[in-house]
């Protein structure tokens, strides 16, 4: 999607100490979701939506280097066994534009409970069921490729955590319209949006039910790798 703004400063600043952990989201509600696991020597910080947006969040929250850094928001499911709710924690991220693959960090990995599988990160939303299956992957997101790359070159250890928001056979409506770039809702697009198509009240509703059951399996399985650093 577009990256023309930059999130918060304070939120893309607040974790660059020398071994602090990092755990980088998109979404507001994300931040929120997660702002349990803040303490010393963990910073929960929100980059904004898209790849842009991550990798220009990355620069900063890398300088100088953190412990580690980890990728933690929603994503959608691309297979029918993975519901809302689930976590799945990726022995490998893969960049759907480019093809290259990042490897997790084995540490951190086997620090964090989940399900186990591939997360391939798509330029744009993943709207519909064969869009989040194109990639081959378990499940789908749009930022952890771009801080994975950053990691790597920064020789820091990365690890992407996600829980289901979307599950496969949902279509989404063009969610990344009614949010500006730092993922913050625009209540005039909406409205209109809702005024134009009164179904998707519902739609809405039903996301907002199951982001708000990834935020919390997503807070829970990171808790035992943020209390141990806090």
């Amino acid at each position: 999607m577009p990256a023309t703004a930059s999130p918060p400063r304070a939120d893309a600043r607040a974790g660059t100490r020398s071994g602090t952990l990092v755990v980088a989201c998109a979404l507001p509600a994300e931040a929120r979701a997660l702002a349990g696991l803040a303490r010393p020597g963990v910073v929960v910080a929100r980059t904004g939506v898209g790849p842009r947006m991550a990798a220009a969040a990355a620069a900063r929250l890398l300088d100088p280097p953190p412990a580690g850094l980890v990728a933690a928001g929603f994503c959608g499911a691309a297979g029918p066994d993975l519901r809302p709710g689930e976590v799945v924690v990726a022995r490998e991220v893969v960049d759907g534009a480019s093809g290259e693959r990042f490897a997790a960090d084995p540490g951190l990995l086997g620090a964090v409970a989940g399900r186990r599988g591939t997360l391939v990160s798509r330029p744009a939303l993943a709207r519909t069921p064969a869009e989040r299956a194109a990639g081959g992957g378990d499940a789908v997101d749009m930022e952890s490729a771009a801080l994975a790359r950053a990691c790597r070159d920064a020789g820091v250890p990365f690890l992407a955590v996600r829980a289901v928001s979307d599950p496969a056979h949902r279509p989404l409506p063009d969610l990344l319209a009614l949010v500006d770039p730092a993922g913050r809702p625009r209540a005039g697009r909406i409205a209109r949006h809702l005024a134009r198509r009164p179904g998707q009240v519902l739609v809405l509703a039903r996301l907002g039910r199951d982001a708000g059951r990834a935020g919390a399996a997503l807070a829970a399985a990171l808790a035992p790798l943020a209390g141990a650093r806090g």
